[in-house]
């Protein structure tokens, strides 16, 4: 009787124990809410018509990883307080200063990919209790609207001058928006701007629309800003933050060439002048000389002046990896980012996406603190598999003396010899023309073939100058 006891209680016990096995893992999945998708963003971002606050009293919190669900997509993805995935990567977004959930993809349009509209039903489930929680920790990045929270305007504005490489002081600002306050920043920035006496500014930001919008606002107070615009000097680009796309990099030649036309000071911003803004700095500061840890350098201070964030510390270096190393290359076509050949690189960007050399060169002109050179040049050198393309200013009177000139600055090189007709060019970038395969550096001057040495060929203002490697039978 004692046996028969002691093997009824086992089979109890393990009846007992495989119903609460699968309840516990029911109770994980059974954590759900449904919503309806109430606004589609201009960047594609999917907002859900669940409070913040709702969510999270339902049992969620910033770290899980959770599935959402709908007609036409469903994934995992983490719940963050920020952008903290990859590029193209999926998360459920709880933004600081927005009241609402929402489903986005880093750098790219949700809605789009997901055929979401507004009016979808959307489930979202807990997939995995704080999955993803040591990520959002790291990442947290949490900054006050308050101006009380900073020690000067200039900081809480994220205003502040663009000056490394040949960038002339005074010539070029960034800054958040002067026009939208969502943030209270924009009389700030307002003031800063009229301050400099900005002339043009770049709004990557919005369109005339909604400028026009805030305008009207019962709290916009930046009138300087408002001449600005009504006196043509501003234009609104309204660039979503996908920098690889055709329509981003249409939107930074539209803008870059409009300043171009205009008279600096420049202003670049969009809402908070961190990432848009940042991509165009970043352009004109490779176009200029700056090297690259200039350019880290003022790009991270927006993140000092946000959040407080110093260099040598892991958030610092991580939002570097991040960040910056995934916009340089889109500049420069490369992962190798050296210095000497920022410049060229740069150009090479805005010359392949349509910006022809008139407006690149006014603008170097006019962002310049070389005051010394009055001629403008390119030159342009193609081995048959790319081009590089330099342009400036020099007062140099022969064409051997810009290549020594450019050669000084670090990002060209070349060897040429005395010939029957002057110095003729043997290599160029390292690159020589090998006898062998009867190939030679041909130099063109305005599209038509030199008549002149290198060491004798004028160079006069606004010329073209191109080296090509050719070959002959």
């Amino acid at each position: 009787m004692k046996h028969k006891n002691l093997y009824l209680s086992l089979v109890l016990c393990l009846i007992l124990l495989s119903i609460s096995v699968p309840m516990a893992v029911a109770g994980e999945s059974d954590l759900s809410i449904t919503g309806t998708i109430t606004e589609i963003e201009k960047y594609g971002h999917a907002v859900l018509d669940i409070e913040v606050e709702e969510f999270e009293k339902a049992g969620f919190n910033l770290g899980d990883i959770v599935t959402v669900t709908m007609e036409h997509y469903s994934g995992d993805m983490p719940y963050f307080n920020g952008y903290y995935v990859e590029k193209g990567e999926y998360l459920l977004r709880a933004y600081p200063g927005t009241e609402h959930i929402a489903v986005c993809i880093n750098y790219g349009n949700f809605a789009e990919a997901a055929g979401a509209k507004v009016g979808d039903s959307v489930e979202i489930t807990l997939k995995e209790d704080d999955g993803a929680l040591t990520e959002q920790e790291i990442h947290n990045l949490v900054y006050s609207d308050e101006r009380s929270d900073y020690n000067f305007d200039a900081t809480f504005a994220n205003f502040r001058p663009v000056v490394m490489g040949d960038l002339a002081a005074g010539t070029l600002y960034r800054s958040a928006s002067p026009v939208n306050n969502g943030h209270n920043r924009a009389p700030y920035a307002n003031e800063l701007a009229e301050l400099v006496g900005i002339n043009t500014v770049m709004n990557e930001a919005d369109t005339d629309e909604e400028i026009r919008e805030f305008f009207e606002k019962d709290d916009f107070s930046s009138d300087y800003y408002r001449k600005l615009y009504e006196d043509g000097k501003v234009i609104a680009l309204a660039l979503s933050i996908s920098f690889d796309t055709e329509e981003f990099s249409n939107g930074i030649i539209s803008g870059l060439t409009f300043l171009s036309e205009q008279d600096p000071p420049y202003l670049v911003h969009c809402t908070e002048g961190k990432d848009r803004a940042g991509f165009a700095i970043m352009v004109l500061e490779a176009l200029m000389g700056a090297s690259v840890d200039e350019i880290i350098e003022d790009y991270m201070t927006t993140y000092e002046n946000y959040y407080g964030i110093e260099p040598g510390t892991e958030k610092y270096d991580m939002i570097v990896e991040k960040n910056i190393m995934q916009m340089l290359p889109i500049i420069t076509g490369s992962d190798n980012l050296e210095d000497g050949g920022l410049p060229a690189a740069a150009e090479s960007y805005l010359i392949n996406n349509g910006m022809t050399q008139e407006p690149v060169t006014s603008l170097k002109r006019k962002l310049s603190n070389n005051t010394n050179g009055q001629k403008a040049y390119t030159l342009e050198v193609s081995d048959g598999n790319k081009s590089i393309r330099y342009s400036g200013m020099t007062d140099s009177e022969y064409l051997s003396d810009l290549m020594d000139e450019l050669k000084q600055k670090g990002d060209f090189d070349y060897e040429g010899a005395v010939g029957e007709y002057g110095l003729y060019i043997t290599s160029v970038n390292n690159i020589r023309a090998d006898d062998d395969l009867k190939a030679y550096w041909a130099l063109y001057v305005n599209d038509e073939y030199g008549r002149y040495g290198a060491d004798s060929q004028p160079v006069n203002d606004g010329d073209s100058f191109a080296l090509k490697l050719e070959s002959y039978e």
